[in-house]
């Protein structure tokens, strides 16, 4: 608020007329007094604040982007592991078929396994 209320000023100043201006604010009581070269002073100071302030956005924009594109290299080499990894794991079809052809084998041990067993109770 005190910023806003400072710009304001300076832009009263530079309309007023004459080299030295005097503004006072009603309800608070400031008097604000500023000559031409002091306010050339202050806006020469708050460009060059607002400059830095811009270089520093653009310096922590650039830093949080390298950052972020770390992150999704990261995520990126994960999800190729994974994929790599379910490339490996059998299928739910495959799985079916060998179970299929594992039961089919024991039965067929079963069913040989009591034909020796009939086999040897009718010989003993």
């Amino acid at each position: 608020m005190k910023t806003l209320i400072k710009a304001i000023l300076f832009t009263l100043c530079l309309a007023a007329a004459g080299p030295a201006s005097a503004i006072t604010i009603a309800d608070t009581g400031w008097t604000y007094e500023l000559t031409v070269p002091t306010l050339a002073e202050r806006v020469l100071a708050l460009e060059r604040e607002i400059k830095l302030r811009a270089e520093q956005n653009d310096e922590a924009l650039r830093k949080a982007t390298n950052s972020m594109e770390k992150r999704l290299d990261g995520m990126n080499e994960f999800r190729a592991t994974l994929k790599d990894q379910a490339g490996t794991f059998v299928t739910r079809s495959e799985m079916l078929t060998l179970s299929g052809i594992v039961a089919g084998v024991v039965s067929l041990i079963i069913t040989v396994m009591l034909n020796i067993l009939q086999a040897w109770k009718v010989s003993s």
